[in-house]
């Protein structure tokens, strides 16, 4: 009941290899499972490269990823691609010509989606991304992308990513709680656990850094969405937070 847990990546590669050596300075991490709570793509330049590295860990059953709204809209333009012949601009618009590119260039390819689609499937990213499940919890900790009320919990996995887009979609993006009109002391009440996300990061507000509640954390502080932004993780024992941490 060891977790090391990450905000938002969105394709800053060397922001966490950054954060991995900052962590083995003080814990022995294979002690711990990684846990990475989506949106590890766009807006970065080597989405590849985290896709990839998650995507080893994970399979060697060190890690646990959950779906992001970014890895849904991946999806998505894969799929519209694959039926429209034409570019899906939702996902282009928010960081998804950065991934793209990314993904012809580690297979040489000229930036297209066509070459994209291809490197997409050789890669393995396809399949593994779109099998994701939407959440993930123990008795102790809740983890999921955004914040999800208990009451709106869906299955685990939807695979046809065309069903996962339409089901999760105001699961996956929920930066806030007007829709449900609730408060975050509710939120809290709801899992009766600690709760963990990502997603609902608060550069707006000026705030680069993780936002800690009672009960819950919003650990990710917008790497990605300013360069100068760091990536986060929180060190979490026991359904007890330890310490969060950050890049350089």
């Amino acid at each position: 009941m060891k977790y090391v847990v990450f905000g938002d990546v969105h394709g800053e590669y060397y922001k966490l290899l950054n954060l991995l050596r900052i962590i083995e300075q003080k814990y022995v991490i294979d002690d711990y499972t990684l846990v990475f709570l989506g949106d590890l793509i766009d807006r970065g330049p080597l989405s590849f490269s985290v896709v990839d590295y998650v995507k080893r860990k994970v399979e060697d059953k060190k890690a646990i990823a959950v779906i992001g709204n970014h890895e849904l809209m991946m999806l998505e333009a894969y799929h519209y691609w694959k039926k429209q012949g034409e570019p899906y601009p939702l996902w282009l618009y928010n960081g998804g010509k950065q991934a793209l590119k990314s993904y012809c260039d580690m297979f040489e390819y000229d930036v297209s989606m066509q070459f994209f689609a291809e490197a997409f499937e050789k890669s393995g990213h396809y399949n593994f991304l779109k099998n994701l499940p939407l959440y993930y919890e123990t008795d102790e900790v809740w983890f999921s992308h955004a914040p999800i009320p208990k009451d709106e919990y869906l299955p685990r996995h939807t695979f046809l990513p065309k069903e996962l887009y339409t089901w999760s979609t105001h699961h996956q993006w929920n930066r806030d709680y007007p829709w449900r009109q609730i408060t975050e002391e509710q939120y809290v009440k709801d899992h009766g656990k600690l709760a963990v996300c990502g997603h609902v990061h608060a550069l707006l507000e000026d705030v680069w850094e993780a936002r800690v509640y009672k009960e819950a954390i919003h650990i990710d502080s917008g790497c990605g969405c300013h360069p100068d932004a760091p990536l986060s993780v929180a060190i979490i024992e026991n359904g007890k937070l330890v310490e969060i941490l950050e890049s350089d």
